[in-house]
């Protein structure tokens, strides 16, 4: 009895019957033969000798298709998956990228030709509430295409219709916004200290007058004195006209004196004894220390620039969402879709509540675009959005330092489909060989730290001195507007004083 078999298996003893149906549809691989021998004897009952295994080891059969042709799915993917032309059926023309390069490197380690095109919806897809298989995860669970390979996050869901190969990259999801607005300088001279430090200040003057004062006249009951030095008693300006002005034991005197040693000008005051000279000593050393701090401040932001807070968290993005109307989006029937839409409490849970449907990006180009052109900010792979803006300018954008969900990539194919262990041999040797690595370098480029040379530093300009600017021209208009208040004054109390005459 002759064997033969194409894809089941047929057993006859009649090869003219083979012959009938056309030997290019069987391949002979082995004989049958009955024997004489009793099963009582302990022999077996007939002999089997085979050309082939009667049912070969399907992984080691695909590992070479012998020129098959498979289907494949991709999205275009800037720099990731890059066409030259897409056909009216959708079909695409490849040109480079990382995942293109994956598709040649199977197709050459398994000896297949190949087509790619677009999923019919543009979608990544997966499993549905209303148990619908959408995007190109749909295609491939209904057999309308072999493979696909386009960054597919392997996610719970999506094995429970699909077989994923082997992760050939592990990334993590992160959140892109705009990069912060630089800090106007034109307040620096207030920057260094909080509202509440400014206010302490003024109080601590205005105490400080006080108690010198009240321990001065405590230590040797200072008297009005216009002839020591100039100083104290009534104040005698040039010209020797002589006008009453603060007595040497008024508050207004010790308080404008306290406000002068903060300014680091000289202390009238000139205590003579122990007690004002330890009071004076106190408020001298605090007045150091007060302007060390701000001087330092102050230097270090006019030097340095401050920014804006960045959207550094998924709590930072829900802050600028309920506060600031900031907007947030990420891809359709994405893996990041999925970890929100689905969660039931927590940080995940409150974001997916405030998402307005109307922010799905599209692409992940065009989010990055919103990005730039709106209050919008883009949750999606890090690597992803590092080799898209590497393109465009990272200068412009923003990646928050908090990274959250870790995402393995694979190549989804149908259930039970021997490729699955071809493709995951293949792609198991491209990342043990870091040779996908290889390609995501170079289109994603390496974060270069250069360090400030000396002849970098920078130099201050009027930007950095608007503040001070500013406030002197605070001061010059004040000081115009008291003058003109005491010119109408004057010239009131003069046109008064005549009519009465």
């Amino acid at each position: 009895m002759t064997l033969w078999c194409e894809k089941t298996s047929l057993v006859t003893d009649s090869p003219s019957l083979l012959l009938q149906v056309g030997k290019p549809y069987f391949k002979y691989i082995g004989v049958f033969a009955p024997t004489s021998t009793t099963p009582s004897s302990g022999a077996p009952p007939a002999s089997l000798r085979l050309k082939e295994d009667l049912f070969p080891d399907l992984t080691r059969s695909y590992a070479n298709l012998g020129g098959r042709h498979l289907r494949f799915l991709a999205m275009r993917m800037n720099p990731w998956f890059l066409v030259s032309h897409v056909a009216e059926d959708n079909t695409l023309t490849p040109t480079s990228g990382p995942e293109f390069q994956v598709i040649k490197t199977l197709a050459q380690a398994n000896n297949f030709t190949y087509t790619v095109r677009l999923p019919d919806d543009g979608n990544w897809g997966g499993p549905q509430e209303n148990g619908e298989v959408t995007g190109m995860i749909g295609m491939v669970y209904r057999h309308e295409a072999d493979a696909a390979v386009s960054l597919i996050t392997i996610t719970d869901k999506r094995e429970t219709v699909v077989d994923f190969t082997s992760p050939y990259l592990l990334d993590v999801t992160t959140i892109l916004s705009k990069a912060p607005a630089q800090v106007s300088r034109s307040l620096a001279l207030l920057r260094p200290f909080t509202n509440f430090v400014w206010t302490g200040l003024v109080v601590a003057v205005a105490l400080a007058g006080v108690v010198a004062l009240l321990v001065t006249l405590a230590s040797n009951g200072v008297a009005r004195d216009s002839n020591r030095g100039g100083r104290g008693g009534d104040y005698a300006p040039r010209g020797g006209r002589k006008e009453a002005v603060w007595s040497i034991d008024s508050v207004q005197y010790f308080t404008f004196n306290m406000f002068r040693s903060v300014v680091f000008q000289d202390d009238l005051t000139r205590p003579r004894e122990v007690a004002p000279r330890i009071v004076a000593m106190a408020w001298y050393f605090f007045c150091l220390n007060v302007y060390v701090v701000y001087a330092g401040v102050l230097t270090s932001f006019l030097t340095r620039p401050s920014f804006e807070d960045p959207i550094d968290s998924l709590y930072d993005l829900l802050e600028a969402v309920e506060k600031r109307g900031a907007g947030f989006g990420f891809g359709k029937d994405t893996s990041q879709e999925y970890i929100f839409r689905f969660a039931e409490s927590g940080i995940y849970a409150d974001l997916w509540r405030n998402f307005d449907p109307s922010y799905y990006p599209g692409s992940r180009m065009r989010g990055v675009e919103k990005v730039l052109e709106e209050n919008y900010n883009l949750i999606t792979s890090k690597l992803v959005l590092r080799a898209i803006i590497s393109k465009i300018g990272a200068s412009k954008f923003y990646l928050a330092n908090e990274a959250f969900y870790l995402q393995p990539f694979g190549i989804p194919c149908s259930k039970g489909n021997p490729l699955r262990e071809a493709f995951s041999r293949t792609v198991l040797s491209l990342q043990e060989a870091g040779i996908y690595n290889k390609w995501v370098h170079d289109v994603t480029g390496s974060a270069s730290s250069k360090s400030l040379a000396l002849d970098e530093l920078p130099v201050l300009s009027l930007e950095h001195m608007q503040s001070s600017l500013i406030l002197f021209g605070l001061g010059m208009g004040l000081a115009l507007l008291t003058m003109l208040v005491e010119l109408c004054s004057s010239s009131l109390v003069s046109s008064k004083g005549q009519n009465e005459t």
